[in-house]
């Protein structure tokens, strides 16, 4: 009896593609792979199915970021893993879930011959070990429900599909946008390691505003360095990060306190944690607040009232001056930068500054004895022999 393996092929934004795993099957963005994703991340010719004897494996093709394993496997050129139930294989954010053995099946299912991979939706495999049925939208995880409108609060967005040791990371690193557009006031948390942003009703994040596309930009975790990757999917009306027009599929990293404009939608992209793990200091809302107070742009009683309300609700002071709108995105977002440049020069107190005065002049002086020492060097400095 044949033995099958099942590969569910699921990408942001398509419908769930289920195929037959067979020897010489090639993945990746070119269209001539027997199986072609869009994922941007993924190579043109990524990974390939080869089968050794009664064990079929995967085997990265030198892609560009290679071929992830779960959480904790990186295959690079040439290396290889063989396949088994449960197993993920990721191509930069495209996943392929992997099915099976499945023996004894009675099925009339053959390879597709179009590259993508796709196969009717009445597709079902009927096995006497396992059974394998396609995986379809409906089953995927239920979204946050949206605020009403003109309503503020928190939106958990998550539509499955992360690993558990991602979905930790994602959770503790503590990512998310607050919404500023005037009739959508709201906070977002983004818990998903491919976070799609736009009109349409399926993506994680829903932008009911004319200004914004259908599938308008994409934050992706990059879990190998703990960061936040934006790109913009080809806007009509563009995606800016602070003012600065992001180029078409090309990722920007994102750090705490960004500004970001989804066409007409502003928003704040806020972390709790850093790449590194580490708790980010409330000083630098402190010290921007501060600082917009001795601008003359908030005043004190409208800081000490967002003060408490931040440690009510256990958020940012930052959080709450925005969504009361007491100012935009990108001029907190400058603030933040400046207040922490202005920090950095408190530190350099007067004994510092004068060390750095000291060996200042010490460097000095070591060049003009250098120069000393050579005959050019006091024919430069006007010193005889």
């Amino acid at each position: 009896m044949k033995t099958l393996w099942i590969l569910h092929v699921i990408e942001t934004g398509q419908p769930t593609r289920e195929l037959v795993a067979q020897d010489g099957l090639t993945i990746g963005r070119h269209a001539d792979c027997s199986l072609v994703v869009a994922d941007p991340f993924a190579s043109a010719h990524h990974a390939k199915i080869v089968s050794e004897g009664d064990t079929m494996f995967v085997v990265d093709l030198g892609s560009n970021n290679g071929t992830q394993i779960g959480d904790s496997t990186l295959l690079s050129s040439g290396q290889k893993q063989a396949l088994s139930d449960g197993m993920c294989i990721m191509l930069g954010n495209a996943k392929v879930l992997v099915r099976g053995p499945t023996e004894g099946v009675s099925t009339n299912l053959t390879p597709s011959s179009d590259p993508r991979g796709t196969v009717p939706e009445s597709f079902e495999v009927k096995a006497t070990v396992a059974e394998v049925r396609p995986v379809r939208k409906s089953d995927a995880g239920k979204r946050g429900s949206a605020l009403p409108k003109g309503g503020t609060g928190t939106v958990v967005a998550n539509r499955g599909g992360n690993s558990a040791g991602n979905q930790a990371k994602l959770k503790y690193m503590g990512a998310r946008l607050l919404l500023l557009n005037e009739a959508d006031l709201r906070t977002v948390e983004v818990e998903s390691d491919s976070f799609s942003i736009g009109r349409e009703s399926s993506l994680d994040c829903v932008l009911a505003n004319r200004g914004v596309s259908s599938k308008h930009a994409r934050i992706d975790f990059s879990a190998s360095t703990n960061t936040f990757l934006l790109t913009d999917l080809g806007s009509a009306n563009g995606t800016y990060v602070d003012g600065v027009t992001l180029v078409r599929d090309v990722p920007y990293r994102l750090g705490s306190d960004v500004s970001i404009r989804f066409g007409t939608v502003d928003a704040l992209f806020l972390q709790s944690m850093d790449g590194a793990f580490q708790r980010i200091s409330e000083e630098r809302h402190e010290n921007a607040a501060s600082l917009l107070i001795a601008r003359g742009r908030l005043t004190s009683s409208v800081v000490k009232q967002a003060r408490l309300g931040a440690k009510e609700r256990g958020v940012a002071l930052g959080e709450v001056l925005l969504l009361g709108q007491h100012l935009e995105a990108r001029e907190w977002a400058q603030c933040v930068k400046d207040a922490h440049v202005a920090s950095t020069l408190e530190h350099l107190n007067p004994i510092s500054i004068k060390r750095i005065l000291f060996w200042v002049a010490v460097g000095l002086a070591l060049g003009v004895a250098a120069l000393m020492a050579t005959s050019s060097g006091r024919t430069l400095l006007g010193i005889g022999d």
